[in-house]
């Protein structure tokens, strides 16, 4: 079974969908387990078959009735519908009830909130989290998200010296993040004024001539460029 789950993982993260569905189905025929039926969920979504997917959301959720994880895969599933916001809400809500330290449920809320245009329930949320599951320490990973997702909840907010906060914390406890530097450049670009996505468009198309060989403004010369976009 443990090879089928490795097989599917891999898949999902080469976009193989069909790939993941064919192993995380035989894990499943072996054990169900909870690994299985979200990789199963993850799989259907990437192939838009969300009446598979929303299918094996609901048999993790019979099979598992307290289980927070099971009721997010719900949600996520809803989450992908046109007309499935409140519905994923109400699922992520639940599985918060659950498991009131499931970051990566809130992580799912707070974009669910943004979606629906309520910035200061989304921001609320976050907030309340860091205050009480982040506060003492813990894993520095899911801490350094919640800051950059507080951080960019805040900057569509138009608030952003409390945006660069957020970021800045997220740079003191992960300096080698590129979520937190992005994130911190953008609004520092937007607090001058400036378009921050038009930004980082250039950035990228600079990444690539360098990638090319050919350096930025330098006529393409083999010089290296120090700028690190």
């Amino acid at each position: 079974m443990g090879a089928y789950l490795i097989k599917g993982q891999l898949s999902l993260g080469l976009k193989r969908a069909d790939a993941a569905v064919a192993a995380f189905k035989k894990a499943q025929a072996l054990s169900p387990s909870m690994r299985s039926y979200a990789g199963l969920v993850a799989g259907y979504l990437l192939l838009s078959r969300h009446k598979e997917a929303l299918s094996s959301a609901k048999e993790a959720l019979r099979v598992m009735p307290n289980s927070a994880h099971a009721m997010s895969l719900l949600g996520d599933v809803h989450a992908r519908q046109p007309e499935g916001g409140d519905r994923a809400r109400r699922a992520f809500e639940q599985a918060l009830r659950l498991d009131p330290a499931a970051a990566s449920v809130v992580l799912s809320l707070c974009d669910v909130h943004v979606a629906q245009g309520r910035l200061q329930a989304a921001a609320a949320l976050v907030r309340r989290h860091l205050e009480m599951h982040c506060a003492g320490g813990g894993d520095v990973a899911t801490a350094v998200a919640l800051h950059c997702r507080l951080g960019s909840v805040l900057a569509s907010s138009k608030a952003p010296t409390d945006a660069l906060g957020q970021y800045q914390h997220a740079l003191s406890l992960a300096p080698e993040s590129e979520e937190a530097r992005r994130g911190m450049g953008r609004v520092e670009r937007l607090m001058k004024g400036q378009d921050p996505d038009a930004a980082e468009d250039e950035e990228d198309e600079d990444d690539e001539d360098e990638e090319d060989g050919v350096g930025v403004g330098d006529g393409g010369d083999d010089e290296s460029s120090d700028f690190l976009g």
